[in-house]
């Protein structure tokens, strides 16, 4: 599994994980056993996998981490699951809809949003994401133009 931490090392406390084929499933518990890292992945040794097939099996699944195990966060900082879900206005308050997922492709994550204009991507960057409440369960974005 790709490996989205900045500090890969956490796995290194870790003595449970639990997986998930989609974020919003109902994840499975696994005992950690080891695990190392391989060309920018985790690969993870999981009590009562002992073969190929049975790992092959749990690829590609979102790896979780229970919340008291979790790296504290710097207050500008977010874990992928309390952003998905978060309802999406513009700074205009038009609503745009939900965030359905986080991509990782390389220098920031990008917001994917489903509503009522379809799917729409934003980089998750302060310039274009001012607001982010967690509480009230929204974020807000700066509509460029020609982004939707």
């Amino acid at each position: 599994m790709t490996i989205l931490s900045e500090d890969p090392t956490r796995f290194d406390r870790l003595t449970q994980v639990y997986l998930a084929p989609a974020i919003e499933a109902p994840p499975r518990a696994w005992e950690l056993v080891s695990w190392r890292p391989h060309k920018g992945q985790a690969l993870l040794c999981l009590a009562g996998v002992t073969d190929r097939n049975a790992a092959e099996a749990l690829r590609d699944q979102w790896l979780l981490v229970p919340r008291a195990q979790a790296l504290p966060l710097a207050p500008d900082e977010f874990y992928i699951c309390e952003l998905v879900g978060l309802e999406v206005e513009t700074t205009a308050g038009e609503h745009l809809g939900r965030v359905m997922d986080v991509l990782s492709p390389g220098a920031h994550e990008v917001l994917v949003i489903h509503g009522p204009r379809g799917e729409t991507m934003v980089p998750f960057v302060a310039e274009w994401v001012p607001v982010v409440d967690l509480e009230a369960g929204r974020l807000v974005i700066e509509l460029l133009e020609g982004l939707l």
